[in-house]
C-alpha cells in the first residue's frame, strides 16, 4: 500500500504501517511479507486471522458489531427467506445475525483456520441447518445448493474494511463473490464506502518526535532532526485524533458503489484535494478515515428526495465535475441512486444521517480502525482561508497486493 501526497510542489512517499503512539497493539495483521514458499504473503495473512485475539478485538468493537446488527435488523425484509453469503465470516457473528433476521440459508466463507471454530459456534447456537461454513477462499471455492446447482445469493455481507479503508484489499474478494453469485436484484452490505481526507495539526506529536532533539539533558542534538523526521514520519500511523485537530472541512477522495463498481476501479486511484484552512495553525499532515453505508436504492430514493435536476446527471455518464471532490469520482461506475447519495454527501446534507452508517470519523465514537495519519516532514504555518492544494495516489504494493 503506498501513499503519495503532493502538497505545494513538495512530494513525499510513505509506506503504510500500523505503529501507533499508544501502547495498545493493533489487532490487524500488518507488514506481513511471505518468504520463498509464500511469495505473496497470502498464507501469513490468513494464518494471522486464525488467531482468536484479532476476532476478539473486532467483536469488542461495539460500534462495528452493533452497527452491522442494527443495519441487518433494520433491513430485515431483505434477509427474510433469502440466500446470504458472508465473505470472511471469522467467528460467524454476522452469519448468525443474518440467520436471526430470517435468512433462508447463509453460506459463511472463511479462508483461515477460524472456519472450524465458526462451525462450532454455529452449532452451539443451533443454526447448523441454516448456516453452512465453507473453509476456503472466494477465488478457489465453488458454492452449490442442496440440488447441486450454483448458489444464487440475494445478499452478500462482509466486514472487509481495513485501515484507511483499503489496507488488506479484501474488497476485491467481495466484488468477485458479487460477480460469481449475486442475483441481479441482490444487494451488498455495506452498499457504499466513502473515504475522506482532511488536513491535520498536531503540535504535540511534532514536538515529541522532532523538537525533543533540540536539547537532551543539556546536550544539543539538533543534527538528528532530519533522521528523527525520517523515523517518525515516513510511515503512516494508525491512531485517533481529536476533531479540533482537523482545521478544514474533509473532502471525499473515493466513493465506492459496491453493487456496481469494477475491481479495477478500486485497486488503484488518484485524487486531488483543495482544502481551505478555517483557522491560523500549523499544518503537520493529513488524517484519513472512512464511512460505510448500509442501504438500498429504494431507501435512498425514499430518504433523499431528488435535488434540482441540474445537479443530477440523467444518463450513465461520469459524475459532473466542479469541485475537487466531484473530480475525484469522475468516471466511477454508479447507479442513479448512488449518484443521488453522492451529491448529498458532497453537500454535507444531514439527511444522509437518516441512513444506517458505520463511520471512523474523528467526530464519531472510536473504533478499532481508528484513523490513518499521514505526517509530512516539515510543519507549515497555515493562515485563515489559506488553501492547501495537492494530490494523493493510493495503490497496492508490488510484492503483496493486500498492502
Amino acid at each position: 500500500f503506498f501513499f503519495v501526497p503532493v502538497v505545494f510542489g513538495c512530494r513525499a512517499s510513505l509506506q503504510m504501517d500500523s505503529r501507533k503512539r499508544q501502547r495498545t497493539e493493533s489487532p490487524s495483521p500488518c507488514s506481513l511479507r511471505g518468504g520463498k514458499e509464500d511469495p505473496d504473503g497470502e498464507k501469513l495473512y490468513f494464518d494471522s486471522y486464525a488467531m482468536l485475539g484479532i476476532h476478539e478485538a473486532m467483536l469488542r468493537d461495539t460500534v462495528r458489531t452493533e452497527g452491522y446488527y442494527n443495519a441487518i435488523m433494520h433491513h430485515k425484509a431483505r434477509f427474510q427467506n433469502k440466500v446470504v453469503i458472508d465473505v470472511g465470516c471469522g467467528t460467524g457473528i454476522l452469519s448468525i445475525f443474518c440467520a436471526w433476521a430470517g435468512a433462508k440459508h447463509v453460506y459463511a466463507i472463511e479462508a483461515s483456520g477460524m472456519a472450524e471454530h465458526a462451525r462450532n459456534v454455529v452449532k452451539e447456537n443451533g443454526l447448523e441447518g441454516t448456516v453452512t461454513v465453507v473453509h476456503g477462499k472466494v477465488e478457489d471455492i465453488e458454492l452449490e445448493d442442496s440440488l447441486g446447482l450454483p448458489v444464487a445469493a440475494h445478499v452478500i455481507i462482509s466486514e472487509w474494511m481495513g485501515y484507511f479503508l483499503y489496507y488488506e484489499s479484501m474488497l476485491e474478494s467481495v466484488l468477485l463473490a458479487r460477480d460469481r453469485w449475486l442475483v441481479p436484484e441482490g444487494i451488498l452490505f455495506p452498499s457504499h464506502a466513502v473515504l475522506y481526507l482532511c488536513p491535520l495539526t498536531d503540535d504535540q506529536y511534532y514536538s515529541d518526535r522532532v523538537l525533543f532533539w533540540q536539547s537532551v539533558y543539556g546536550a544539543s542534538m539538533s543534527s538528528l532532526f532530519d533522521h528523527a523526521k525520517h523515523c517518525a514520519f515516513d510511515n503512516v500511523i494508525i491512531d485517533t485524533v481529536h476533531p479540533f485537530q482537523c482545521f478544514a472541512f474533509p473532502e471525499i477522495i473515493k466513493f465506492i458503489d459496491c453493487r456496481n463498481c469494477t475491481i479495477e476501479e478500486v485497486q488503484n486511484f488518484k485524487a486531488t484535494f483543495n482544502f481551505k484552512s478555517m483557522i491560523v495553525t500549523n499544518f503537520h499532515g493529513f488524517v484519513g478515515y472512512f464511512t460505510t453505508i448500509f442501504t438500498t436504492e429504494e431507501e435512498i430514493r425514499a430518504t433523499l428526495p431528488p435535488l434540482a435536476q441540474s445537479a443530477i446527471p440523467s444518463d450513465n455518464g461520469p459524475v459532473p465535475n466542479g469541485t475537487a471532490a466531484e473530480d475525484n469520482v469522475s468516471g466511477s461506475v454508479l447507479s442513479d441512486a448512488s449518484r443521488l447519495l453522492l451529491q448529498r454527501l458532497l453537500r454535507r446534507d444531514p439527511k444522509v444521517n437518516l441512513l444506517h452508517t458505520l463511520s471512523t470519523s474523528p467526530e464519531c465514537a472510536g473504533t478499532h480502525w481508528q484513523q490513518a495519519l499521514f505526517f509530512t516532514a516539515d510543519q507549515l504555518l497555515m493562515l485563515q482561508d489559506q488553501e492547501l492544494v495537492g494530490e494523493i495516489v493510493v495503490g497496492q504494493c508490488n510484492d503483496n497486493k493486500r498492502y
